[in-house]
């Protein structure tokens, strides 16, 4: 589903596939992200659990673009069934897409259309906190690291958005802070150069020399 403007966003694509995936009568859905690869081996490991699960999620497999090199991402929640223990870890070391789930348990969450970035997650815990889900020590997918899908609604954009107001706040408060400096500075300056005049009237003023006798 090409949307190259951004006039959909991802998350309204992925919800017209599980509507399509739904009417076509599919039982099972696959997630992956279009800038990571499908684990060949992929289809063959879930077997063991599709009777068990209405969504399964792998171990992360990271790979550096532009190289052969996999490794499994460090610290990672290898397994669990339990929704406390993915709430416990930092996101970034439980889930990712690259998913199955059933189709009719997909349809009843869906993906928030509304958020461009960590609407992914939302729905993870949409489907962790309704069914029977799973994180397993298999690998379904490889995690493409420096390569990322780009465009008007992209996470990155929405994330470089945000870096982006966040160093326009910095500069701001710099400047504000950096004017009432400068404002102090002058304040105190004008003051010292206040009561400096009224020393110097008070020593050559009449009244001054009264108050010194």
């Amino acid at each position: 589903m090409w949307d190259l403007e951004g006039q959909h966003g991802r998350s309204a694509r992925r919800n017209a596939g599980i509507d399509e995936a739904a009417a076509l009568g599919c039982d099972w859905l696959f997630f992956l992200d279009a800038d990571d690869l499908f684990n060949v081996g992929a289809f063959a490991a879930f077997g063991k659990y599709y009777d068990r699960y209405d969504a399964v999620w792998g171990n992360i497999c990271e790979n550096i673009f532009g190289t052969d090199q996999l490794k499994l991402r460090e610290g990672q929640l290898v397994a669990t069934e339990s929704v406390a223990d993915i709430l416990s870890t930092p996101p970034f070391l439980t889930l990712q897409m690259g998913l199955f789930v059933r189709t009719e348990c997909a349809a009843a969450v869906k993906f928030d259309t509304e958020m461009d970035t960590g609407e992914d997650f939302k729905f993870y815990l949409g489907l962790w906190s309704k069914y029977r889900c799973a994180k397993v020590p298999e690998i379904f997918f490889i995690n493409r690291r420096g390569y990322h899908s780009t465009g008007p609604r992209s996470a990155v954009r929405s994330r470089q958005g945000v870096e982006s107001r966040r160093a326009s706040r910095r500069s701001r408060l710099l400047q504000g802070a950096e004017l009432f400096l400068r404002r102090e500075f002058r304040r105190q300056g004008n003051a010292l150069r206040h009561r400096q005049s009224l020393r110097h009237h008070s020593a050559t003023s009449p009244a001054g020399a009264i108050l010194r006798d």
